[in-house]
C-alpha cells in the first residue's frame, strides 16, 4: 500500500473517508511511507562510494533511516 499525498485526505481522519476511524497498525505506517527501495539502493550506494563499508550499514526498524557505525566520526556529528 502506497499513499500519493492527494491520497493522504482518504486515511482515517476523514469523516467522508470509508477508512474513518480505522486506525493503521504500525506495520501499515511502515508500509506507506517507507522509501522506495531503489532509493534506500541509491542511498547505500552513495555511502559505500563515500567510504563507509557496507556491513556497517544497517536499515532502522520501521524502514526509514540508514545507520553507519561510522557516521559520527566521518561526519563529525552527534545523534541526539
Amino acid at each position: 500500500m502506497t499513499f500519493l499525498p492527494a491520497d493522504l485526505d482518504q486515511l482515517s481522519s476523514d469523516p467522508a473517508s470509508s477508512n474513518f476511524a480505522k486506525h493503521w497498525t504500525p506495520e501499515q505506517v511502515i508500509e506507506a511511507f517507507k522509501p522506495s527501495h531503489s532509493a534506500v539502493q541509491e542511498v547505500q550506494a552513495w555511502l559505500v562510494d563515500s567510504g563507509i563499508a557496507s556491513e556497517r550499514i544497517t536499515h532502522s526498524d520501521n524502514q526509514a533511516w540508514l545507520r553507519s557505525t561510522r557516521r559520527q566520526k566521518r561526519w563529525k556529528t552527534t545523534e541526539h
